[in-house]
């Protein structure tokens, strides 16, 4: 899924529109790249993130397992997306969460719930026009790790 909306081969510019989509890009590289599970998403804070110029360093606490993780990003087009969102983000905003609602062409304060994060990869997989799209669920973020899930 995340191949079909970042066009990683050709380090192309990501399909789907930034105004509308931003989110969700920056989701599916956390979710898919981390392998998370929805609760860790939701959780997903400012200050789990380092951005260290050229990497980005993620530490993802205590979770299900019980076990920290840390994860880094080299690769520049996500990097760029990371922080094209942070860029975004309202100041005003006096939570530390990082994925914040955007509705009506604007942003809010009011941090994104768990079953948002759940129903992402439906409206990805509807975005990108892939067959059954109902069939893609929060589990499709934590595939890639065999004990993420």
């Amino acid at each position: 899924m995340i191949k079909a909306m970042l066009n990683v081969e050709n380090n192309q510019d990501i399909k789907a529109p930034d105004d509308k989509y931003l989110m969700f890009k920056v989701v599916a590289v956390m979710g898919i790249l981390f392998a998370c599970r929805r609760e860790e998403l939701c959780q997903m804070s400012l200050n789990i993130i380092e951005d260290l110029g050229n990497t980005l360093v993620v530490n993802i606490p205590n979770s299900k397992t019980r076990v920290s993780r840390t994860f880094t990003i080299i690769t520049e087009t996500y990097i760029d997306l990371y922080r094209k969102y942070l860029a975004l983000r309202p100041a005003h905003v006096n939570h530390q969460r990082l994925f914040i609602e955007y509705t009506s062409n604007k942003w809010t304060i009011q941090s994104v719930g768990i079953n948002i994060f759940g129903k992402m990869p439906t409206d990805i997989a509807r975005i990108l026009k892939l067959p059954n799209s109902e069939l893609y669920t929060g589990h499709c973020f934590c595939v890639g790790h065999p004990l993420a899930c």
